[in-house]
């Protein structure tokens, strides 16, 4: 297996981190197939390390888990990839959101849009049930 580097590692975590759904448990998952089993980067009691530390801390348990894989990887510089990595472009994406509705909240073809999205979401919720 080629030894990580940092944009490699990084790379993983903007990846995974960043494209699966369903909350943090099918990321770490996702990033257990990646990093343990196809990449061996880590063992798996290193993941084992990692997740349980991610468990027992308070916050988001998959920015911690990042955090840890990381550094059990490449050390802090590791453990700052993995955690930038995971928060920093949805944390972005929120801010461009919040200021793209700032901008266009007065619009009311803009706002019909947000209350359609809205309906749609609760409808597909409730069909769920």
């Amino acid at each position: 297996m080629p030894a990580p580097t940092l944009r490699k590692l990084t790379g993983v975590f903007l990846r995974i981190g960043n494209t699966t759904f369903g909350g943090g448990l099918p990321t770490i998952v996702a990033l257990q197939r990646e990093l343990v089993e196809q990449r061996g980067w880590l063992s798996l009691e290193d993941y084992a390390l990692a997740f349980s530390l991610a468990r027992v801390t308070p916050g988001t348990n998959v920015i911690a888990f990042c955090a840890a894989a990381g550094a059990r990887i490449m050390g802090l510089r590791g453990a700052l990839a993995g955690a930038l990595s995971e928060t920093v472009p949805s944390a972005g994406l929120a801010v461009l959101m919040t200021q793209g509705y700032e901008t266009w909240r007065t619009n009311a073809w803009v706002m019909a849009a947000v209350a359609g999205t809205i309906a749609a979401v609760a409808g597909m919720m409730w069909a769920s049930i």
